[in-house]
């Protein structure tokens, strides 16, 4: 859990404590409002002094149930916080598993050919706003010069294990120099579309989603018969969605579903996901 996530479940422990006292300050009083008119009834209590015991106990009733309904309300809105906390970390391990699945698992391992064509309905590229590009948001900061790396001598599945290596030890400007140094050396190799995928990802996870959504962009049109296509076409909505370009995210999630009806269930269901959440129609 994170500690965002312990301080209010800390907090909502320590209204609903204050919550019990509160309930236990009410039964007293009630019980001494209920003592004290037997009292009165008994002729003992001086006159009008019932009613004025009465109207206090009354008064402090009212206070503590005012403060009870301020605690109720305080332990929804904790609750709701902790519930999407716990709802935003899901999504954030779907993210991660579905990032890394091959790297974890191997993701050196040739791709499979996949059907697709590599454009959009009309034979156009995915479509964005009028005018606009992938990378047609408001420029960025520039990031620092990424750490020159040189891939070792070998085969192409040498190099690109190199690359995504420093891929898995979280080194992404050193595995963003590799991949792009692979797909220059190796532009039709069957690994180029992973690699193509896996350089959108170097940008993606460190937010850079102009040069993301290029990259993935590419590799799914250029390697439309790569495995990752499919992947390259979702993240491209994502990419798209954290642009602030609804239209052509949800364009692109509903080409997914078009285009690829037989992607693999993660990448189906995150699709799903994706399109519930960027509030397509």
């Amino acid at each position: 859990m994170s500690q965002s996530a312990r301080a209010d479940d800390t907090d909502l422990r320590a209204v609903n404590n204050r919550l019990d006292r509160l309930e236990r300050s009410v039964n007293d009083l009630q019980q001494q409002s209920y003592g004290g008119g037997s009292s009165s009834s008994g002729g003992s209590a001086p006159a009008g002094g019932g009613s004025a015991s009465s109207a206090d106990t009354q008064a402090r009733l009212n206070d503590i149930e005012e403060q009870m309904r301020s605690l109720t309300g305080r332990i929804d809105e904790l609750s709701h916080k902790i519930d999407q906390t716990a709802q935003d970390l899901q999504s954030y391990k779907a993210d991660t598993d579905l990032r890394f699945k091959d790297v974890q698992g191997g993701a050196g391992a040739a791709p499979a050919p996949a059907a697709g064509a590599p454009a959009a309905a009309g034979g156009a590229p995915m479509p964005l706003k009028p005018g606009a590009t992938a990378g047609a948001s408001a420029p960025a900061a520039a990031a620092p010069a990424a750490p020159t790396v040189t891939l070792p001598n070998g085969t192409p599945q040498v190099q690109y294990d190199f690359a995504i290596d420093l891929l898995k030890r979280g080194q992404f400007p050193q595995a963003r120099d590799a991949l792009k140094q692979f797909l220059v050396e190796h532009p039709k190799d069957p690994l180029a579309g992973n690699a193509q995928y896996w350089l959108g990802e170097t940008y993606y996870v460190q937010g850079q989603y102009k040069d993301a959504a290029d990259s993935f962009l590419k590799g799914y049109t250029t390697y439309s018969k790569s495995s990752k296509a499919p992947d390259s076409l979702l993240k491209l909505g994502m990419t798209l969605s954290q642009l602030g370009q609804k239209d052509a995210a949800c364009a692109t999630f509903g080409q997914l579903k078009e285009q690829f009806p037989n992607a693999s269930p993660a990448v189906v269901a995150r699709n799903k996901q994706e399109r519930q959440k960027a509030h397509c129609s």
